[in-house]
């Protein structure tokens, strides 16, 4: 671990496992994927360059499923498949960090060059691409599962490509069950999963509830799962737009949907059980969005001052441009910030 302090220029306190850091507060809303985390800061840069080894030296280095899920996000984020993806995997063939960050990557990839777009405005061209890539990251991510069976990132990372190429329900709830079964609270696994159920993928509103409540009852307070109340409720408020596309603006303000996310958000953040770590900063993100369209200023305060400015994409970008729309809830909730330390 010294070592790899000292590859990156950092100092500070040896632990014996790689946490990401929660970073000092921003000045101002500042959208950052690395949310501010120095080693993820430090090997993005590297990466940029085409030098591989930091990335390599973080990622094999021992941490939590939550703090791996992370640094695997961050690192994936080129759009292209670069040089660094193939000279990792030559360098080292049998690194399942090389075969995990080329099947990320390519994730990232394939959706790239998909778009955003309703499926019949995609052109067939980039169809063919986005199926391609996801096959080669399949491939990747299944390599790295083989390489370390006690991982459970490949295989949320595996439950995005089932999505993408439309593998049947029951592959994607082997591959949820592949992960949850090495690291039972993987949040961003059960996130993939609640998402493949959902009414726009291969669900509904109700499967979707199901899936949630059933992953959040009985968990202890603190649990980052307890994050998926929100990501529902903002699910179904998408489902509910009409034949314009158009969400109704009041659908937080229901009294049973606020009763629902202040109690999620009360558990999720018990100090009985719940520990800051850089993934808290991105559910927090979810609650402070969910509360600010219910209208739930005092609450929505609490979450932007625990925040310190660290906005990350979604959900922001649902309504915007993230680090805008932060900086608008945040200053029409920011009347209710003296409550809320009260």
């Amino acid at each position: 671990m010294r070592k790899l302090l000292e590859l990156f220029g950092l100092s500070r306190p040896v632990f014996q496992t790689v946490r990401a850091a929660l970073p000092t507060p921003a000045r101002e809303p500042t959208f950052d994927s690395s949310r501010g985390d120095p080693l993820a800061r430090q090997a993005r840069k590297a990466l940029e360059h085409g030098d591989w080894e930091p990335a390599a030296a973080l990622m094999d280095s021992p941490m939590s499923p939550d703090d791996r899920q992370f640094y695997s996000d961050v690192l994936a984020e080129c759009p292209e498949r670069p040089e660094w993806t193939a000279a990792w995997k030559r360098t080292r063939p049998n690194s399942p960090s090389a075969w995990l960050m080329d099947g990320a990557q390519a994730v990232n990839g394939a959706w790239e060059a998909r778009g955003d777009g309703h499926a019949e405005t995609v052109k067939e061209e980039a169809i063919a691409v986005f199926f391609a890539r996801l096959e080669e990251a399949d491939a990747s991510l299944q390599r790295a599962a083989s390489l370390d069976p006690g991982d459970a990132t490949p295989w949320s990372w595996l439950i995005r490509t089932a999505i993408g190429l439309q593998l049947d329900k029951d592959e994607i709830g082997r591959r949820f069950n592949e992960s949850t079964r090495r690291a039972p609270q993987h949040r961003q696994a059960h996130t993939a999963r609640m998402q493949s159920l959902c009414q726009k993928w291969y669900g509904s509103n109700a499967e979707m509830w199901d899936f949630v409540r059933t992953s959040t009852a009985g968990i202890e307070p603190g649990s980052p799962l307890h994050v998926l109340t929100a990501e529902a409720h903002i699910e179904t408020w998408f489902a509910s737009a009409n034949e314009e596309g158009l969400v109704p603006a009041d659908f937080f303000r229901e009294p049973a949907i606020q009763r629902s996310l202040r109690a999620a958000a009360e558990a999720a953040f018990d100090p009985r059980g719940f520990k800051p770590g850089i993934d808290s900063l991105r559910n927090r993100n979810y609650f402070a969005f969910c509360f600010w369209k219910a209208g739930m200023h005092r609450e929505a305060a609490t979450q932007f001052a625990a925040i310190g400015n660290w906005v990350t994409e979604s959900p922001w970008c649902f309504v915007g441009q993230p680090a805008a729309m932060f900086a608008r809830a945040q200053s029409e909730c920011s009347g209710s910030s003296l409550a809320a330390a009260a």
